[in-house]
């Protein structure tokens, strides 16, 4: 069964300390995903589909090598936390 068959149901994704380079294609369609654990990763860009992941409550993608997130986070509307820490934003997207 590959990753992308689990999409539709998969509520927690934990992908932590695996030396990725980056989240899995078509993040988006994890529609019930409530848990999103991509810390101590080689992570440095942020898809833009990660800002369609409207279950997520958390989100954790600590220590990477992140230096912008995507403009759109509007659809994260059930996230409760969410942790950048150790990565190299200099901005964050505004909040409407």
């Amino acid at each position: 069964m590959t990753l992308a068959a689990l999409a539709p149901t998969l509520e927690v994704l934990d992908v932590s300390s695996n030396r990725l380079g980056a989240l899995p294609e078509g993040i988006e369609l994890f529609k019930a995903l409530r848990e999103l654990r991509a810390s101590d990763n080689r992570i440095a860009a942020v898809p833009d589909g990660l800002g369609r992941l409207g279950a997520a409550t958390e989100i954790n993608l600590g220590k990477n090598r992140i230096a912008s997130l995507p403009t759109d986070l509007s659809g994260l509307v059930s996230l409760v936390r969410l942790d950048l820490r150790g990565n190299r934003l200099e901005t964050l997207p505004s909040v409407p």
